[in-house]
């Protein structure tokens, strides 16, 4: 195993006979500028690197398996680096923090990139991510400002919880169809994504998936899609329309709170629920007209309409659960096109906040 004493090297050659660069080896060799690694190397342990401020560019043999937890966390200066074609996975927190990385090619090889593997490298603009990857953990590349732009292959089955968060200048992604879940906050504050096409096979989008997604204008929701959370959609303040097709689910518990210019939701055959509990779909941004006053004074205390546009096929399939609701729906002109579908026009959506 090899290890490093004098903390204050600039450059070093690794001994050719060395097998393993050990656990902290050059940690916080803050003026370290170039390390030269042999072919004999196969393991790089957890901080081998760490801290070693000045570094700029390293090259990896390709003879190295394997590279530990944090091994280069906190290079802050490392522009570049070459990983070979050899290891499984990219380990936790292994570039975190490596704030002058601009590109990543990671081997495919791989088949994990670990939890914060490149949280807050804010200048990486570019990552291509291996065919062969399946799992990327969480907040992976959270706060990589300059990313923008995400091309996951279709063996990807898990992105875990916060894993793109504050990617803010992130405008194009294109997810893997097997993905089944977007966890907590995946691309929350993701604040220049305008579209999303989510995967095709998705069942489950969890709390603040996209919330604060400020540029996010149009979403369309899979057939497979079965819950949204809470606040999935929080202030998604140019979000005009979304469509839910054949998906089967209720929409309701502020899903789409603060999206002040949602106007028209489209609602398939198999929606089971529209309405308050304790709140609507959609957010409200007109006045509230005098016919329903008295109503919100007694009941609700603060009730505020929207007036949209909703759109859906066999109506009568849906279970229309507040009194209320359904009171203003059957106030609305409804018009027939063709083959049970309507649209409902003028309908006032009350909006609580108790």
């Amino acid at each position: 195993m090899f290890t490093v004493l004098d903390k204050n090297i600039e450059h070093y050659i690794i001994p050719n006979d060395a097998l393993v660069i050990h656990e902290k080896a050059f940690k916080n060799c803050q003026r370290l500028l170039s390390v030269s690694i042999p072919d004999s190397v196969t393991i790089i342990k957890s901080h081998a690197f760490c801290r070693c401020l000045l570094l700029a560019d390293i090259s990896i043999p390709a003879t190295v398996t394997s590279i530990g937890t944090s091994a280069f966390e906190q290079c802050g200066y490392l522009t570049s680096v070459t990983l070979p074609n050899g290891i499984a996975c990219i380990a936790d927190s292994t570039f975190e923090g490596c704030s002058y990385l601009q590109s990543i090619h990671i081997p495919d090889s791989v088949t994990k990139i670990g939890a914060n593997a490149f949280y807050r490298c804010s200048r990486l603009k570019d990552v291509i991510f291996p065919k062969n990857l399946e799992v990327i953990d969480r907040t992976a590349f959270n706060d990589c400002g300059s990313l923008r732009t995400i091309l996951l292959p279709d063996s990807v089955t898990r992105v875990g919880h916060g894993c793109f968060c504050n990617c803010t200048n992130l405008t194009n992604i294109r997810l893997s169809d097997n993905l089944k879940i977007l966890e907590e906050s995946t691309f929350a504050f993701c604040a220049s994504l305008e579209i999303v096409k989510l995967p095709l096979h998705l069942t489950e989008i969890h709390i603040d998936c996209f919330t604060y997604c400020e540029s996010l204008k149009y979403v369309y929701f899979p057939d497979s899609l079965d819950s949204i959370d809470f606040l999935a959609f929080d202030t998604c303040k140019e979000l005009t329309s979304v469509s839910f097709s054949n998906s089967g689910i209720s929409v309701t518990q502020y899903k789409f709170y603060g999206c002040q210019k949602l106007k028209t939701a489209y609602l398939r055959h198999n929606t089971e629920e529209i309405g308050m509990s304790p709140s609507p779909i959609l957010q409200p941004e007109t006045a509230l007209p005098a016919a329903s006053v008295a109503y919100s004074e007694i009941r609700h205390r603060e009730v505020l309409p929207l007036f949209c546009e909703v759109v859906m096929v066999n109506m009568s399939s849906v279970n229309i659960f507040d009194s209320f609701v359904l009171t203003m729906l059957r106030m609305c002109e409804i018009y027939d096109i063709d083959d049970g579908i309507c649209i409902i026009t003028d309908f006032i959506w009350p909006f609580v906040d108790i």
